[in-house]
């Protein structure tokens, strides 16, 4: 029997650890680790079609896996955290300032309804951030756009803290009917709408791709935002402080050359 080469073999244990990922997300049936599955095989394709070499492999395995962890262990934790730091919810003020930018979510949400595949459409691309940010390492393969996506996350928990949200969706009963009322009891679900993180993220993976990748990476980032809302997760104020965010957040995680004395 002809024997495996190291990187055909380093690359069939990825396969195998993602084969083990893909039986704790059966078991624990999440639809937002089934995208992380996705993911995972995503990076690791990308080793088996466009980068034999070892390096790059390991590369994409150790994103590929960070990636899959992250959403499974870290998140769950922050947000029960900040359940249980934050009994109190601004959505019905987060709710307010958009009546009052005269930026109906409510509305646009009745409006991508009318159509079923507007309003499949929309959950997929609000589900795909794991996937993007997937193909966004792909192409670009900056580092930055990890470092970023940890930088985001920490500083996002904080932000979360002072300004806790639970989504129009939890916090208003017959949402999105005309007549939704505030819940006078928070539900307790994860407190992350303002900024949205979802969107920042997106950016990030715009920014951080060759130029002629970046109108289509673009053009997903403001899809996401759009479907964000519809959906019913954010009110379309919490996309405006996601810009700055995402801005600061590149400029943390890019590396500068350093200054000769």
């Amino acid at each position: 029997m002809r024997s495996l080469r190291p990187d055909a073999l380093r690359l069939s244990g990825h396969v195998v650890v993602g084969l083990g990922f893909a039986v704790v997300v059966y078991l624990i049936h999440n639809p937002t680790f089934y995208y992380l599955v996705w993911t995972y095989f995503l990076i690791i394709g990308d080793s088996l079609f466009q980068r034999p070499g070892a390096r790059e492999i390991r590369e994409n395995f150790r994103w590929a896996v960070a990636t899959f962890l992250f959403g499974l262990l870290v998140v769950p934790v922050a947000r029960a955290a900040e359940v249980y730091l934050t009994p109190h919810t601004l959505d019905g003020f987060l709710r307010e300032c958009d009546l009052w930018l005269r930026l109906d979510g409510f509305a646009w949400t009745r409006l991508c309804w009318r159509s079923r595949f507007a309003c499949a459409f929309l959950v997929v691309v609000y589900n795909s951030l794991p996937v993007a940010l997937g193909a966004a390492w792909i192409v670009g393969r900056r580092i930055a756009l990890w470092r970023g996506c940890l930088i985001g996350g920490i500083l996002a928990f904080f932000i979360y803290l002072m300004c806790p949200a639970v989504g129009p969706h939890r916090a208003f009963q017959n949402w999105p009917a005309v007549t939704a009322t505030l819940l006078s009891s928070v539900p307790p679900d994860p407190r992350n709408c303002v900024p949205s993180m979802h969107f920042a993220w997106t950016l990030l993976a715009a920014a951080n791709v060759p130029g002629k990748w970046r109108w289509l990476f673009g053009a997903f980032a403001v899809l996401t935002a759009l479907a964000a809302v519809a959906v019913g997760e954010h009110y379309f104020v919490d996309m405006l402080p996601a810009i700055p965010v995402a801005v600061v957040i590149q400029h943390l995680s890019t590396e500068r050359p350093s200054r000769r004395a």
